[in-house]
């Protein structure tokens, strides 16, 4: 994870990157808590890849990156959607893993899309039921997709205070069945 010479080094690329940022906005005691606040909101990045989505960002782009951007485009080097199949792609491996009988198919998304929408039922369906058994793949490989981009860009801050949010309304969904004798 991202140790504070790891940031320290990020913060001096920036500034010489951006000299007139860092002279016009970074003076002083503002410096200082800027980057505090760029350690605290980037330390769950792994060092080699804050690095590199800096020097990404500095490649192509003329102004100085507020964290959230160097967080995404960590996030988009690290579950590049180039390392993993398209949505038509995968529909193609899957429906070719059901006419070699092969389940699981090896591919976790491809298995959890299937999954949900019922391998077998797949296998046993009419080649005429194709076209909606390929938009419901699709749009279920896509929303897998967005929903494990966002698990790996999220802050774990963020992920931990949306579980304890889930627990405590999953405590008050329970305690409201049992006030009801459900």
């Amino acid at each position: 994870m991202a140790t504070a010479e790891t940031v320290s080094g990020v913060w001096k690329m920036l500034t010489r990157a951006y000299p007139d940022h860092a002279n016009k906005h970074l003076a002083g005691s503002e410096a200082v808590e800027t980057m505090r606040l760029y350690q605290r909101i980037l330390s769950d990045i792994p060092d080699n890849l804050l690095e590199a989505a800096c020097v990404d960002h500095i490649a192509s782009n003329q102004w100085f990156p507020k964290a959230s951007e160097l967080r995404e485009r960590a996030g988009a080097l690290r579950f590049s959607k180039l390392d993993r199949m398209t949505p038509t792609e995968a529909w193609g491996f899957a429906k070719g893993a059901a006419l070699s009988h092969g389940w699981p198919t090896g591919d976790a998304l491809v298995d959890r899309v299937m999954g949900a929408l019922g391998w077998n039922d797949f296998c046993m369906s009419e080649r005429d039921d194709e076209s909606s058994w390929r938009a419901r793949f699709i749009s279920g490989y896509e929303q897998l997709v967005d929903c494990e981009y966002k698990k790996a860009t999220e802050h774990p801050m963020v992920t931990d205070a949306r579980r304890i949010l889930a627990e405590g309304k999953r405590t008050e969904l329970e305690a409201r069945k049992l006030l009801k004798g459900e």
